[in-house]
């Protein structure tokens, strides 16, 4: 496993552990989200605040629909340079017992930023499946 894939390994273990703050440390300040809706959203975030609003509402999300892991189920990584990468994945989102809620895919744009691999931009469709999930089962 390369520095970059361990990298993408430990994000994604931050999410799966629902540390908000974690999370946070990996976007590369300002971060750039595409997601897709009824209209592509564009949305640059400048600061860190910025950025918790999203992810926390995802976390809640999850925890309210009782998300207990995530499977890579394709990945393909794009080493562009030594300092930028990307990684094309999708992914499944899991209650226990592995029953799947729903599905994402998304690009991710890694930045060597220093020593550590941070996250500039992020292009997905995630939001429009995962309220979709939140409307059929019933939560808020």
């Amino acid at each position: 496993m390369t520095d970059f894939e361990e990298a993408l390994s430990v994000y994604f273990d931050a999410y799966q552990k629902g540390d908000i703050d974690e999370i946070l440390d990996w976007f590369l300040l300002p971060c750039h989200f595409v997601s897709d809706a009824d209209e592509v959203a564009l949305m640059p975030l400048a600061t860190r605040e910025a950025c918790r609003v999203g992810v926390e509402r995802v976390v809640d999300w999850h925890r309210s629909l009782g998300v207990i892991g995530r499977r890579i189920t394709r990945q393909s990584i794009i080493e562009l340079s030594p300092r930028i990468s990307c990684v094309d994945v999708k992914v499944d989102v899991e209650r226990e017992g592995g029953v799947k809620l729903y599905d994402f895919e998304a690009v991710y744009t890694f930045v060597r930023s220093g020593e550590f691999w941070r996250i500039a931009a992020i292009t997905h469709n995630q939001i429009p499946r995962l309220l979709s999930c939140v409307r059929a089962q019933g939560s808020h």
